[in-house]
C-alpha cells in the first residue's frame, strides 16, 4: 500500500507539471503562429523549442503510467513502444539544444558570435529558417539512430514458487533496457554526450557572457553621456542634426532692404527664399523611446534565451547524467548499491526536474518578451470572446434557429467560393 502511495503521488505531480507544459507551450506555437506579425525566423525557432519540449513530456507519459499498474512487473508497452520512446526523448532534447544553438547564433550574431562563425554563408543559412529547421531535426534524428541497436525487448520467463500449493509457476515478464556493453556503443554515448550537450552548454554560456559585458559597457556609456548633458530637453529628443538648424536659422535671415533696391530685385530675393525653404534640410527630432523600442525588444529576447538556455542546462545535467551512468554501468544498478526507495526518489526527482524545464519555459517568455505578452494575452481574449459568445447563442438559439444559422452560413460560404472562382 505504502509503494502504491508513493508512486499515486508521484504521478499526480508529474500530471500536474505535464499539463502546465503541454498547455502553456502549445498556447505560445498557436499565439506566434495567429500573428502574422510575428512570422519572423526568431520566433518559427521558438516554435520549434516548443514543439521539442511537447514532444519529449509527452514520449515520457507511457512510462509514468505504466509504473501505477505494473510496478516491478516488466514493461507491457510493447515492442514498438520499448523502441521508439527512448529514441523520441533523445531526439527532442538535441533538437531543443540544437534550436537554442541557432537562435543564439541570431540574435547574438555581432556581439558575441565568435568570428569563425561571422560568414555570410551561415548568416544567410540563419535566415532561412525553414531549411534551418528541417536541418536540425534531420541532424537529431541521424545522430540518435544507434539507440535502436543499444535498445533490447526481451520476454523473459521466471519460475516462481508457490507457498500455498508448493507448485512452481512460470511469470512472463517482458523487460525493455537500453545498455552499452561494447566499446563502441560506451564511446558514443560519452561523445554525444560531451559534443551535444557540455561542449555546446559551454559556448552558450560564453556567448551570453560577452554579450551581457557589452550590454553593461555599453549602458554605463549611455549613462556618463546622459550626465553630461545640460539642457533638460535633450534627455526627451535626439536631433538629426544640430549643425543643420544653425546653419538653415542662418540661411534664411531677411538681407537688408537698401532704399536702391528695386521691386524686381525685392521680388526675385522672395522668390529665392521660397525655393530654398523647401529644397533645404529640415532638422527631425525623434522621440528617444520611440528610437530604443527595437532595441529594447532586442535585448528581452537576448535575456529570454539566456535565462532558458541556462535553465536548459542546469535542469537536464542531471538527467543525462544519470541516463548516461545507466546505459553504461548497468551492472551497477543491478546490484542494488542503494536503497530501492532513496533510488526512486533520486529517479523521480531527475524526472522532475525534465519536465520543470518543459513547464518553465513559457512562463520565461511571457514574463521577459513583452511582445509575446501581448500576443499570447491577445490570443486568449479572442478565443474567450469566440467561444464565450458561441456559448451564449448556443443557449438562447432553439435547435431550428441552429439549423438556420447554419444553413445561413454554408450559402454565404459557398457565394464566397463562387465569387472567387468567377474573379480568377
Amino acid at each position: 500500500m505504502s509503494n502504491d502511495l508513493f508512486s499515486i503521488s508521484w504521478l499526480s505531480v508529474f500530471i500536474v507539471v505535464i499539463l502546465i507544459a503541454f498547455i502553456g507551450n502549445s498556447i505560445i506555437i498557436l499565439a506566434i503562429l495567429r500573428d502574422r506579425s510575428m512570422h519572423t525566423s526568431t520566433y518559427f525557432y521558438i516554435i520549434n523549442v516548443n514543439i521539442a519540449d511537447i514532444l519529449l513530456v509527452l514520449s515520457c507519459v507511457p512510462e509514468r503510467v505504466a509504473e501505477i499498474f505494473h510496478p516491478n512487473d516488466g514493461f507491457y508497452l510493447g515492442m514498438f513502444t520499448c523502441y521508439l520512446l527512448p529514441f523520441l526523448q533523445q531526439v527532442s532534447v538535441h533538437a531543443a539544444l540544437g534550436f537554442l544553438l541557432i537562435l543564439t547564433v541570431h540574435r547574438c550574431y555581432l556581439a558575441g558570435v565568435p568570428r569563425c562563425l561571422q560568414r555570410t554563408l551561415i548568416h544567410r543559412q540563419i535566415r532561412n529558417h525553414y531549411q534551418t529547421m528541417c536541418l536540425i531535426w534531420i541532424f537529431a534524428i541521424i545522430i540518435n539512430l544507434p539507440l535502436f541497436t543499444l535498445t533490447t525487448y526481451e520476454k523473459n520467463s521466471n519460475a516462481t514458487m508457490n507457498s500455498t500449493t508448493n507448485i512452481s509457476e512460470f511469470v512472463s515478464g517482458p523487460s525493455c533496457d537500453t545498455e552499452a556493453r561494447e566499446l563502441w556503443s560506451r564511446t558514443y554515448l560519452i561523445l554525444l554526450l560531451v559534443f551535444t550537450y557540455l561542449i555546446t552548454g559551454f559556448f552558450l554560456i560564453i556567448i551570453y557572457g560577452q554579450v551581457i559585458r557589452i550590454i553593461l559597457n555599453s549602458k554605463k556609456l549611455a549613462n556618463r553621456i546622459n550626465s553630461n548633458k545640460r539642457n533638460n530637453n535633450d534627455e526627451d529628443y535626439q536631433f538629426v542634426s544640430r549643425q543643420t538648424t544653425n546653419q538653415r536659422n542662418n540661411y534664411f535671415e531677411a538681407p537688408p532692404r537698401s532704399s536702391l533696391s528695386s521691386p524686381q530685385t525685392i521680388a526675385s530675393n522672395r522668390l529665392q527664399q521660397q525655393s530654398s525653404k523647401s529644397s533645404s534640410p529640415i532638422s527631425i527630432m525623434i522621440p528617444m523611446e520611440t528610437t530604443n523600442s527595437h532595441s529594447a525588444q532586442h535585448l528581452q529576447v537576448i535575456v529570454m534565451l539566456f535565462v532558458v538556455i541556462l535553465l536548459y542546462i542546469v535542469l537536464l545535467l542531471p538527467y543525462r547524467l544519470l541516463n548516461l551512468l545507466f546505459i553504461v554501468y548497468n551492472e551497477l544498478f543491478q546490484q542494488n548499491f542503494m536503497k530501492e526507495v532513496l533510488f526512486k526518489w533520486l529517479l523521480n526527482t531527475v524526472r522532475l526536474l525534465v519536465f520543470l524545464n518543459c513547464a518553465l519555459q513559457p512562463v520565461i517568455y511571457l514574463i521577459i518578451s513583452s511582445r509575446l505578452r501581448q500576443t499570447v494575452l491577445k490570443f486568449l481574449r479572442s478565443c474567450w470572446r469566440r467561444y464565450y459568445c458561441h456559448w451564449r447563442c448556443s443557449l438562447s438559439m432553439s435547435p431550428e434557429q441552429h439549423q438556420k444559422a447554419d444553413q445561413r452560413v454554408i450559402q454565404a460560404y459557398l457565394c464566397q467560393r463562387y465569387k472567387n472562382i468567377n474573379e480568377q
